[in-house]
């Protein structure tokens, strides 16, 4: 009499499956712990540029349109590659009927993500309602 039950078997492939899917989780928890409990490490959203940025996400759902602009202007001299910021300064541009700056800030949307929907669909109707 054996002292465990039979171990059930199984397909190799799902075994070999599933240790991948491990070892990737356990890879992955590295990653992410990393550099956790350094002194002055901060989250990205502790970031200069994306609180302004988050600030500005804040105007424009009270409708502050001119206060999201001034924000989000702030979060680009910071960080000039802000794609959210420039994506949320067009749609504060939209809001007050400023057509080229919202093709503006779409157009550099779509420069710094190409493969942005949004950005390309938005500034394509702001051309068209400009015009």
């Amino acid at each position: 009499m054996a002292a465990f039950p039979p171990r059930p078997t199984m397909p190799r492939e799902i075994r070999r499956s599933g240790r991948r899917w491990t070892a990737i989780g356990m890879a992955f928890c590295a990653i992410a712990g990393a550099g956790t409990g350094t002194a002055g490490a901060q989250g990205l959203w502790e970031d200069g540029a994306f609180t302004l940025y988050r600030q500005a996400v804040e105007a424009m759902n009270k409708k502050d349109y001119e206060a999201a602009d001034r924000l989000v202007a702030e979060a680009i001299k910071q960080y000039p590659n802000h794609v959210l910021a420039y994506y949320l300064r067009g749609q504060a541009a939209l809001a007050q009927s400023r057509w080229d700056a919202a093709v503006a800030a779409f157009s550099r949307v779509t420069e710094l993500y190409p493969g942005s929907i949004a950005g390309f669909s938005t500034g394509s109707s702001c051309t068209a309602v400009g015009t």
